[in-house]
């Protein structure tokens, strides 16, 4: 049995909709932390600075992310800007990997972003952010 989204309220299409992309902003910022974990595990003589500098980016980019998509639980408007530019920045970043040998990583990317994307800038969404029915 299929679910048809048009047919729930529009509170409960918008707050589904929220859910998803938190879900998904959850598991890339999880990600990332792990990410800067290993940069961390992976560090040599030469390039301890370096090392240290991407995991503490990772780190705080990894916390960004779930401050803003726990205040977008709350619905707090201005938290949905953050968390679009960083479902941007990961499309683009998905890009530049297309053709590396990590492309499955690649698809991933792409794929949470869009979905993240997506739910982010619904209309259900939209309206209940802005609590306005011309959208």
């Amino acid at each position: 049995m299929t679910t048809n989204f048009n047919n729930l309220p529009r509170g409960q299409q918008a707050r589904l909709f929220v859910v998803i992309a938190v879900f998904v902003v959850a598991i890339e910022a999880v990600a990332y932390v792990v990410l800067a974990v290993l940069a961390v595990a992976d560090i040599s003589g030469d390039a301890i600075g370096t090392g240290i500098g991407i995991a503490l980016f990772l780190v705080l980019y990894g916390l960004a992310q779930l401050f803003a998509a726990w205040k977008l639980l709350s619905w707090h408007s201005w938290a949905r800007g953050p968390l679009l530019f960083t479902q941007l920045v990961q499309l683009g970043l998905a890009w530049g990997l297309r053709d590396s040998k990590e492309q499955w990583l690649a698809i991933l990317m792409a794929i949470s972003a869009a979905v993240a994307l997506g739910c982010l800038i619904a209309p259900a969404v939209t309206r209940a952010l802005l609590d306005d029915d011309a959208v």
